[in-house]
C-alpha cells in the first residue's frame, strides 16, 4: 500500500493475474487455496516468540492500518506495484488484500489447531 502510495517500484497501469481476478471477484482466498511462497520471504528464519509480543505486534500492524486509511481512500487507484501472487495491484487493492491475507492466516490457524486436537 505504502509503494503505491509514494508512487515507487509501480507502475501506472496493470493488471492482475488470474488468481488476483479470481479472489477479488468472490472477497478473498478459497478454503483449500495454497500459494507457494516467494523464495525471498521463504528464507526469512522464523523464530517463536511469545504470545504477548505477538498481541503487540498485531496492535501495531493495525494502529499503522489505520493511518493509512485516509490516504488509500483519496488515492486515484492508477499507480499500482507487483503483489507475488495476484499481480498488480492499487493501493486500495493492497489494503483490501491485507484483510483477506489475514483471514486466510485465521483460517490456517483454525486448520492447525483442529489438526494438533488429534495429536
Amino acid at each position: 500500500t505504502k509503494r503505491c502510495l509514494e508512487r515507487r517500484n509501480g507502475q501506472e497501469g496493470g493488471e492482475k493475474n488470474s488468481a488476483g481476478e479470481n479472489v477479488f471477484k468472490y472477497g478473498g482466498f478459497p478454503p483449500k487455496m495454497k500459494f507457494k511462497m516467494p523464495a525471498a520471504v521463504a528464507e526469512i528464519p522464523i523464530f517463536g516468540q511469545s504470545v504477548d509480543h505477538y498481541k503487540k505486534e498485531i496492535d501495531e500492524i493495525l494502529s499503522s492500518a489505520k493511518l493509512f486509511i485516509e490516504a488509500v481512500e483519496s488515492d486515484l487507484g492508477t499507480y499500482k506495484t507487483q503483489h507475488p501472487a495476484l499481480g498488480m495491484l492499487n493501493a486500495k487493492e493492497w489494503f483490501h488484500s491485507l484483510e483477506m491475507h489475514s483471514r486466510h492466516h485465521l483460517n490456517q490457524k483454525v486448520e492447525l489447531e483442529a489438526l494438533s486436537a488429534h495429536v
